[in-house]
């Protein structure tokens, strides 16, 4: 896993109806502004047709929080789920651009400058940037999934 990604299929006892109206009831649409007392939406984002788009609602930045992508298919008992948990464009291109900055810097300073030294800080500071990113969005892949399947109501 070179990006931080998921992918996972869940089996549902529920039909396709009943679950994306869990979500619904949990779910509201993006949107700037936040009226007080909206405690009771779990996500942002849109429960459609057999499919929904959505993240967690937090009230704080979070980088690392994913976008869980979905598309439900009925099934003899109950629902399939195909789930997909990526980081946000926005904060991909954060760490792609961090990451290429971090190499380039790296090669500028060992080829150009001669200083090894300083070529492996910006090496190091990339893997560092790197490895925060994969553990935070694992964190929060897990907070987030944990959460899904409680609106759900599959989590005990």
């Amino acid at each position: 896993m070179l990006v931080p990604y998921r992918k996972e299929t869940m089996v549902l006892p529920i039909p396709v109806g009943e679950a994306l109206a869990h979500l619904s009831k949990v779910t509201r649409p993006v949107s700037r502004s936040v009226k007080k007392g909206e405690t009771q939406f779990l996500f942002n984002g849109s429960v459609e047709q057999g499919r929904f788009t959505i993240s967690r609602r937090v009230d704080y930045p979070n980088n690392y929080i994913p976008l869980i992508k979905a598309y439900v298919e009925d099934s003899t008992r109950g629902c399939i789920l195909f789930l997909e948990y990526s980081l946000f464009f926005s904060s991909f291109m954060f760490l792609v651009f961090w990451s290429v900055i971090s190499v380039l810097l790296g090669l500028f300073l060992l080829f150009y400058a001669h200083e090894i030294n300083y070529a492996m800080v910006a090496w190091g500071a990339g893997i560092l940037n790197y490895v925060v990113t994969l553990m935070n969005f694992r964190k929060q892949y897990t907070i987030s999934r944990k959460l899904l399947l409680e609106a759900l109501e599959l989590h005990h």
